[in-house]
């Protein structure tokens, strides 16, 4: 074999192993919750889940409750992941905290308007749900990456 075919199978071979930037699809980097920031984070969702019942109260429907519930869970998620996650690779961390600050804000705006200008529940469900889902996934797939 000559010194090109020599070159080319050692350029083939450390091809093979290239690792990529994505650890097995089965596991997560490894994450650590701060129990302070965590206990802020529900402690801001009840106040916000608080503050659309109120806005959204209306004496012959319960959609001010559901909305209560969905303001609940949808700033306790991306809030709590924004404030009380740490993982090992803090440029992997700093990238689900700028998602999470992000998907905050969208999810914020979204239920104050449906609870200012009125509730549809089949819109507020699909709405809520929907941007929830996005949230969780592109926070696992921030998660399971290695390396920036």
């Amino acid at each position: 074999m000559g010194p090109w075919h020599a070159r080319m199978e050692t350029y083939r071979a450390s091809a093979c192993h290239i690792e990529s930037n994505r650890t097995n699809p089965t596991t997560i980097e490894r994450m650590k919750i701060s129990v302070f920031p965590a206990v802020l984070s529900l402690i801001v969702a009840a106040a916000l889940a608080w503050l659309a019942y109120d806005i959204a109260y209306d004496e012959q429907s319960d959609h001010d409750v559901y909305v209560a519930v969905g303001t609940a869970i949808s700033v306790l998620l991306t809030l709590g992941t924004a404030m009380a996650v740490k993982l090992e690779n803090t440029k992997v961390g700093i990238n689900l905290k700028v998602w999470s600050a992000l998907m905050f804000v969208v999810l914020l705006i979204s239920n104050f308007c449906f609870a200012f200008f009125g509730v549809k529940m089949p819109w507020y469900v699909v709405v809520t749900a929907c941007l929830l889902v996005l949230h969780l996934g592109v926070s696992n797939g921030i998660a399971r990456v290695k390396d920036v």
